[in-house]
């Protein structure tokens, strides 16, 4: 975070702004390049409040509205998108859920 405000500081008289995201665990193919067992692919993203992690897509908004000229003044923040405990009980009837089963099975199937 402090890279980011600072970041945006330096080049904000440049008429650059600089923001981040931190979206916590979101599912890629890097999970399963990276050498993860099945085992921490099956875990991965469980300790979030949906009980599973994130999708790419589910994301999209967040650069988009980042990027958007009505966001001009925003500069030097860091968007951390957060869901209730409330929404871990819809979690199984998700896109995301389904994918995340998915992608796992899909590279338990290859080991």
């Amino acid at each position: 975070m402090n890279y980011v405000k600072s970041l945006a500081k330096q080049l904000a008289s440049k008429g650059i702004r600089v923001n981040g995201v931190a979206p916590g665990p979101i599912w890629t193919p890097l999970q399963v390049s990276g050498g993860a067992t099945m085992e921490k692919l099956e875990k991965f993203g469980g300790m979030t409040p949906l009980g599973r992690p994130g999708q790419p897509a589910e994301l999209a908004s967040i650069y988009v509205q980042l990027a958007a000229a009505d966001a001009s003044y925003a500069t030097g923040q860091v968007m951390v998108p957060r869901v209730d405990q409330d929404s871990r009980n819809a979690a199984a009837s998700t896109d995301g859920a389904t994918n995340h089963q998915a992608n796992a099975s899909r590279y338990r199937d290859r080991e």
